[in-house]
C-alpha cells in the first residue's frame, strides 16, 4: 500500500480522533498549548493534502480550543500569553499553515464544482444570511463600522464553514459511515470535556465548602454558560450511538455524565434545555428501536437509575442542595434578561428596517468579557430584530427553516438524533445567543452539515435508508 494511501486511511479511522484527544488533554492539563496545537495544526496540513474528506477536520476544529488552559486565557482571564514574545510568531506562523491548509484542501477537491442551488439547497439562505449580517445597523444612527466587521465575520462564519463541512464530505462516503464516525467522535469530544471538568472539580476551585461556586466553572476556554451549551448537543448523538452500536451501554453512560456535567456548570439554560433533550432522547430510545430487546434494556437502565437517584435524594438530600447551591441562589431570577428584552425590542422600533446594529450605546451596560465581540441580547430571535431588523429576523427565519427541513424529509433515525443535535443549541437560543458565539457552533454545526449530505444522498436514485442494526453493534 502507498504511502499516501496508507496516510489518508489513518486520517480518515477511527485512531486519530483518539491521537487528537490525547494532544487536547495534555495541552490543556499540562499547560503546553504551544507545543500541542503546533503538532495538531501540522497533522491538519498533512490531512488536507492526502484526504479527500473534511471529516477528519470535525473533531479537530470542534476540540482545538480546549486546549487553552485558564491561566493563558485571553477571554477569561484577560491573559495576552498568546500575544507576547516568541508564542505571537508562533501564532501567526499556525494560522497561515491553517489557511494555506483548507484552501489545498478546497482546491484539490474542487469543492465549488459541487456548489449548486439544486443540490445545495441551504446556499441561497446562507447568502441572505450573510447580507442579513453585512446590513446590521445600516441607515440607523447607531450603526458602526465594528459593528459591520462583527457582521462580515458572522457571515463568513456561516458561510465558510457550513459550505466547507458539507461539501467538504467525500461522495464516497455512505449515510451509515457519515453518522458512525459523529457518533464516535461525540463521544471522543465529551471524554475530553467531561476529564477537563473532573480536573477542576478535583483539583481546581469549582467546589468550596462542598458547594460548586459557579463563578469558578471556567475551564479557560470556556466558562459556565458556553460550556454547558457545548455539552447539550453532544447528548443526542451519543444515545444514536447508544440506540445502534453494540457497546452501546458506554454510549448511554457517556450521555448521561455529559447531562451531569451540564447540570454541574450551574448553568440554568442547561439545565433547563439538559433535561429537555435528555429525556426526550430517552423517550426516543425506549419507543424507536425495532426489536423489544433493546427497548427493555433501556427500560431497566431507567428504571435502575431513577432507583438510584431517589435513593441518593433520600440518604444524601441536604449535601446534594449544598453541593447545588448555585441553583438555589439564583432562583427564579430573570438575571436581568427582561430589562435587557425592553431595551432591544425599543431599538428594533426605532429601526424597523435593518435594526440598530451589533454594538448599541443602549446596550454598554450588557456584560460582555471578550473584547472585540458586541454586547449581546440573551435571545437569539431578538437579537436579530435589534441588530438586523425585520430583514436581519426574516433572513435567520428562512436560514432556520432551511436547517429544519432536511431533518424532517424521509426522517431516518440518524438524521433525527444528529438533528436534535444541531437544535437543542437553537432552543437555548431563547435565552442566550450561543448561536452567534462561533466556538460553541462548531459540534451543531458539523451534525447540521451530515443532516444535509444526507438529505442530498436522499435525492439521488440510488438512495438507500442507513441500516439500524439494534443488536448494538461495534
Amino acid at each position: 500500500m502507498r504511502l499516501s494511501a496508507r496516510l489518508s486511511d489513518f486520517f480518515m479511522g477511527k485512531l486519530y480522533p483518539v491521537v487528537l484527544a490525547v494532544l487536547v488533554t495534555v495541552g490543556h492539563l499540562f499547560k503546553c498549548e504551544m507545543i500541542t496545537a503546533t503538532v495538531i495544526v501540522m497533522l491538519l496540513a498533512v490531512q488536507c493534502c492526502f484526504c479527500d474528506s473534511i471529516r477528519p477536520a470535525f473533531f479537530l476544529v470542534v476540540t482545538f480550543t480546549f486546549q487553552i488552559p485558564l491561566e493563558h486565557s485571553p477571554a477569561y482571564n484577560a491573559s495576552d500569553y498568546y500575544f507576547t514574545g516568541w508564542r505571537l510568531t508562533v501564532v501567526v506562523i499556525l494560522a497561515v499553515i491553517v489557511a494555506a491548509s483548507v484552501i489545498t484542501f478546497v482546491v484539490r477537491r474542487a469543492l465549488w464544482r459541487r456548489l449548486s442551488i439544486k443540490h445545495t439547497k441551504i446556499f441561497p439562505a446562507l447568502l441572505v444570511l450573510a447580507v442579513a449580517f453585512l446590513t446590521n445597523g445600516i441607515f440607523s444612527e447607531t450603526w458602526s463600522v465594528r459593528g459591520f466587521i462583527f457582521g462580515a465575520a458572522e457571515a463568513a462564519f456561516f458561510l465558510f464553514l457550513t459550505l466547507l463541512f458539507y461539501l467538504g464530505i467525500s461522495e464516497k462516503e455512505s449515510e451509515f459511515d457519515l453518522l458512525d464516525y459523529v457518533s464516535y467522535i461525540a463521544l471522543i469530544i465529551a471524554l475530553v470535556i467531561l476529564v477537563q471538568m473532573a480536573d477542576l472539580f478535583i483539583f481546581g476551585d469549582a467546589i468550596q465548602n462542598g458547594a460548586i461556586q459557579k463563578g469558578n466553572v471556567n475551564l479557560g476556554w470556556a466558562t459556565c454558560n458556553p460550556l454547558g451549551s457545548i455539552l447539550l448537543p453532544l447528548i443526542p448523538a451519543l444515545f444514536y450511538g447508544a440506540m445502534t452500536k453494540r457497546n452501546g451501554w458506554l454510549y448511554f453512560i457517556v450521555a448521561s455524565a455529559v447531562y451531569f456535567a451540564a447540570i454541574c456548570t450551574c448553568s440554568r439554560n442547561a439545565l433547563l434545555f439538559g433535561t429537555l433533550i435528555y429525556l426526550l432522547c430517552l423517550l426516543m430510545a425506549l419507543v424507536v428501536p425495532s426489536e423489544l430487546k433493546t427497548r427493555l434494556i433501556f427500560a431497566a437502565i431507567i428504571v435502575a437509575g431513577l432507583a438510584v437517584l431517589a435513593a441518593a435524594f433520600f440518604l444524601f438530600f441536604d449535601e446534594i442542595k449544598l453541593f447545588f447551591r448555585s441553583y438555589v441562589n439564583q432562583g427564579a431570577s430573570d438575571s436581568g434578561r427582561f430589562g435587557i428584552w425592553k431595551m432591544a425590542w425599543r431599538q428594533f422600533l426605532d429601526n424597523i428596517a435593518f435594526g440598530a446594529g451589533f454594538f448599541t450605546s443602549d446596550a454598554s451596560g450588557v456584560h460582555v468579557v471578550v473584547s472585540g465581540v458586541p454586547t449581546m441580547v440573551h435571545n437569539t430571535p431578538l437579537e436579530f430584530l435589534s441588530a438586523g431588523g425585520v430583514f436581519g429576523f426574516l433572513a435567520y427565519m428562512y436560514y432556520r427553516a432551511e436547517t429544519i427541513r432536511p431533518m424532517l424529509h424521509k426522517p431516518t433515525l440518524g438524521k433525527l438524533m444528529l438533528g436534535l443535535s444541531h437544535l437543542v443549541l437553537v432552543a437555548q437560543g431563547l435565552l442566550d445567543v450561543f448561536v452567534l458565539s462561533f466556538y460553541t457552533m462548531f459540534f451543531p454545526m458539523v451534525a447540521l452539515a451530515v443532516v444535509l449530505r444526507i438529505y442530498e444522498m436522499q435525492t439521488e436514485d440510488s438512495y438507500k435508508f442507513a441500516p439500524i442494526n439494534d443488536s448494538f453493534r461495534m
